[in-house]
Order: C-alpha cells, then sequence, then structure tokens
C-alpha cells in the first residue's frame, strides 16, 4: 500500500491555520495506531519543520532526542545543558526561518517523566506567538494525558492552543483504501474487529478476512493483541486488573452499572474513577434504554478490537495457544456470533451518521410473544411474555416532526424474511411512546421478494450489505 488515504478535513484544517491564522498553535491527540503521526508527517512534508518524537524514556534520553533534530536542521552538532537551551535554539530557528512547522509529538512521554517541561514549552509557546509565524502542535496516543495537559486550568499549557483535533477512527468507506480487492462483506467483517484504526488496516493489508484472522488478528505471535493490551495500559494508569474485570463483566452481559459493580467487586468509587477513564478515552460508551421514563442505562465495548480481545481472545487463550495451522477453522462459529453482536452497535452509528437523531440507543424489557404476526395468548386470556430487545431505536427530527425508528439487525447468511419483520413490529406495538413509528431492516444478505415488496409499499427501510458498505445512499425516511 503506497501514499497516504484519508483525513483529507484534518488536513484542510491545518492548512487553514498554517496559512491564515494569528495565533497557529493546535493540539491533536486521539488513541495509539490511529494515524496521528503520519497526518502530521503528511501535513509538514512540504513546509521546514522541526518534527520531535519524545520517546517513554529518562528525561536525558528525550533532551538527547531534542539535539539530535536541532543538530540535523542546523548542520552543526548541538549539545544542550538543559531544555531550556533547546527551547532558545528552536526560538532562534523559528526566528530567522519564516513558515517554520514546530511538532511535539508524544508530548505526555516528555512532561510526565519532567515536570518542568511544560513550563518550559509554555514560555517557548508564548514567545513563539508574540515573535514568530511559526505554527506549534503538540501530539499525544494518551488520551487523559493529552486533556490533563491541556485543559486543565492549574497546567501551564492551559490557554496555550487554540485549535483542537481529537483524531477518530476511519469510517469503513476510508478503510477501504487499505483493502482494495477485499469483498465487500469481508471487508465489513475486518471493520466489525478491527474499527477504523488505521494501523491495523494498514497492517491486515489486501487480505481477506478468514486470511486475516489467521495471519494478524488470532495468531498469538501477532502484534495486534499485544498492541491492545498496550493501549490499554496506557490509558488507565495503573488500574489494569479493575479494567480487564470491568471488560470482562460486560463481554459476559453484565452490563448495568449495579452488575458491573457486583460482578467485578470494585468498590463504587473506583468504579466510578473507572468508567470516567474508560468514556473519556473512548473505550466504552453508554447505550440508552430507549422510551422508558427512568432512563436505563447499559455499557459496552466502544473500541471494536478490545470488544473482540475480551469476548473472543482472552476467554478462550488456552486453546489459541494449542492452535496451529488454520486457527479460524475452530473459532468460526464464535467469531460469527461476536460479529452478530458488534453488527448492531455498527447500525446504530450507521443510522446516527445518515439521519438527524436527537437521542438513539436500544430498548429491553417485557414483550409480547409473537407467533405469525400475532401475540400468542392462553386459555385464560393473558398474553404471553418475554424478555426482548430491540436492537435500534432512534429518536430523529425533521423540521417539527419527531419520528420513531425502530430497527432489527441480522448478520446471517440467509436473506431476512417476514418472521424478524413480524417480530418487530409486535414488539413495537407494545411500547408506549411508539407514535409515528417507521421500521428499519438492516441484513447483510439482503431480504426476501416478498419482503422487498412490502416494504417499498409501506415505506419500511431496508440496509443492505450495498448500502451499509456506502455502496448506494441509505433510504429516505417517508
Amino acid at each position: 500500500m503506497n501514499g497516504f488515504i484519508g483525513r483529507e478535513s484534518e488536513l484542510s484544517h491545518l492548512e487553514r491555520v498554517y496559512r491564515e491564522e494569528r495565533i497557529k498553535t493546535c493540539m491533536i491527540y486521539g488513541r495509539r495506531r490511529i494515524g496521528k503521526t503520519a497526518l502530521l508527517a503528511e501535513f509538514a512534508s512540504d513546509k521546514p519543520n522541526l518534527f520531535v518524537e519524545f520517546d517513554d524514556a529518562l528525561p536525558a534520553t528525550n533532551l538527547e532526542i531534542l539535539d539530535k533534530v536541532l543538530s540535523d536542521h542546523t548542520g552543526t552538532e548541538v549539545k544542550s545543558p538543559s531544555m531550556r537551551h533547546s527551547m532558545d535554539v528552536i526560538y532562534g530557528i523559528c526566528a530567522s526561518e519564516k513558515g517554520m512547522v514546530v511538532i511535539f509529538d508524544e508530548l505526555p512521554y516528555l512532561t510526565s517523566r519532567f515536570k518542568p517541561a511544560a513550563s518550559e514549552l509554555q514560555h517557548l509557546v508564548d514567545r513563539l506567538v508574540r515573535d514568530t509565524d511559526a505554527m506549534v502542535i503538540v501530539c499525544g496516543s494518551s488520551i487523559s494525558l493529552m486533556i490533563d495537559e491541556v485543559f486543565r486550568t492549574d497546567k501551564p499549557l492551559f490557554g496555550r492552543f487554540m485549535f483542537c483535533i481529537h483524531l477518530q477512527p476511519f469510517s469503513l468507506e476510508e478503510v477501504r483504501g487499505f483493502h482494495p480487492s477485499v469483498p465487500d462483506r469481508d471487508l465489513l467483517n475486518l471493520y466489525l474487529v478491527l474499527g477504523g484504526i488505521t494501523a491495523y488496516h494498514s497492517l491486515v493489508g489486501d487480505h481477506g478476512f478468514r486470511e486475516s484472522m489467521n495471519r494478524y488478528i488470532l495468531n498469538r505471535f501477532g502484534f495486534i493483541q499485544s498492541d491492545i493490551l498496550h493501549t490499554i495500559s496506557t490509558e488507565v494508569r495503573g488500574r489494569g486488573p479493575e479494567i480487564s474485570s470491568i471488560f470482562k463483566s460486560i463481554v459476559a452481559g453484565d452490563n448495568a452499572y449495579g452488575a458491573i459493580r457486583n460482578r467485578t467487586g470494585i468498590s463504587e468509587t473506583e468504579l466510578t474513577r473507572c468508567m470516567d477513564i474508560l468514556m473519556t478515552t473512548d473505550m466504552v460508551r453508554k447505550v440508552d434504554c430507549m422510551l422508558k421514563p427512568k432512563k436505563s442505562k447499559m455499557y459496552e465495548i466502544a473500541d471494536p478490537m478490545t470488544s473482540f480481545y475480551y469476548s473472543v481472545v482472552d476467554r478462550n487463550r488456552t486453546v489459541l495457544e494449542n492452535c496451529s495451522g488454520d486457527v479460524y477453522e475452530g473459532f468460526s462459529q464464535l467469531v460469527s456470533s461476536h460479529l452478530g453482536k458488534v453488527f448492531e452497535q455498527y447500525c446504530r452509528d450507521f443510522v446516527s451518521k445518515c439521519y438527524t437523531c436527537s437521542m438513539i440507543g436500544t430498548w429491553w424489557g417485557p414483550a409480547p410473544i409473537i407467533k405469525g404476526g400475532s401475540p400468542v395468548v392462553e386459555d385464560d386470556g393473558r398474553i404471553l411474555m418475554e424478555d426482548a430487545d430491540i436492537d435500534v431505536v432512534a429518536i430523529i427530527r425533521r423540521g417539527n416532526d419527531r419520528i420513531n425508528l425502530f430497527g432489527e439487525c441480522k448478520y446471517t447468511n440467509a436473506p431476512m424474511g417476514f418472521g424478524t419483520f413480524n417480530t418487530l413490529k409486535g414488539r413495537v406495538e407494545s411500547l408506549k411512546g411508539s407514535y409515528n413509528s417507521r421500521f428499519a431492516l438492516f441484513s447483510v444478505s439482503g431480504f426476501t421478494d416478498e419482503l422487498v415488496e412490502y416494504a417499498t409499499e409501506n415505506g419500511v427501510l431496508l440496509f443492505d450489505l450495498d448500502i451499509l458498505v456506502g455502496r448506494r445512499p441509505a433510504p429516505e425516511i417517508i
């Protein structure tokens, strides 16, 4: 794979700041392997720049890294006795060379090991903004540490960075560039497992899903498994066992706050801290139980590869360590089951991108048992009930109108038929607040001809594989 893929809007924003703004300071942060360094390298490639990548090492080592960058740029050896001296050298370069871009990559490696570093950097930024046209960018992979360093009012760098880019994972359409020959179903499978993490897709390259699982994802010697654990440890700061137990609770189905606390045994105070970290770093998110007076919530793992690791790899580590050859063959059913669960998350995200949703989530609770399109009634007239859920529930605003969209998702090899639709319709009809309803069905294997005909005549929204991977636009809500 050659060339830089994606990030057009981020590059455009950086170019605008560089060309037009008086105060040219920017903070970029996002999880590991998402492409921050590649983005910065692409942006700076046609500009005079000082690109400093700090290391998770002693302060003296990072001072040597600074000296090496400065020596290479000036053509003379720089040996700084202090960080203040290094900052003075950078200031001198920016004062004498027009349009300089100064990039400090992995800033937390420097500031967490050497406390005066933030004050020295603040002093440099103030001077550069006042006296030069240089652009200063700080970047880091630890989301929590970057937020702490730049946004806390008691920190030296507070208020110094006028622009902020929280780099998000790629969409499925964007990662297609890493897999130009991969079939759409395999592409969606890869996205449901790897998410939009660019480094993982670049590693997998133009291989199909099965081969990718064997080579890179289920392979115990592969890079991705160890990288997931390292990514988690980067963020949780000494809370590894607690965070791991939270993930295990969620994938086991104990995903309400009280259920997590009971299963893990973590104190309420500590659990609140852990959940705050996980949500701040986009590892976990809340899912609303819609259409209930008191909002019930559950938690789901938001990062797809972390979800796959704890759902499939961690729970079967002993088996995986003794597998060889076609590992996927023995795990295909388990993987398929996992894909079905995360497909529901994908569909909710897809709806939120396609329509103007004021709220989106799911619903769970008691609902009538539906057979043949009608509720099952006992001899005494009571309707038989079951614990049920609706995969996608969205409140969509269109002008002054509110539309309640209800959807069911199937990640199977057979086309979806009326059975799924009738069950969804029966559950919705039993709900309070289900007025002005629309139905949506999501199926990677398409729909039966009879269901397609009915949907066309009755305004049911059908999302097949072509729509879900961006080959065709999403249907309009009538």
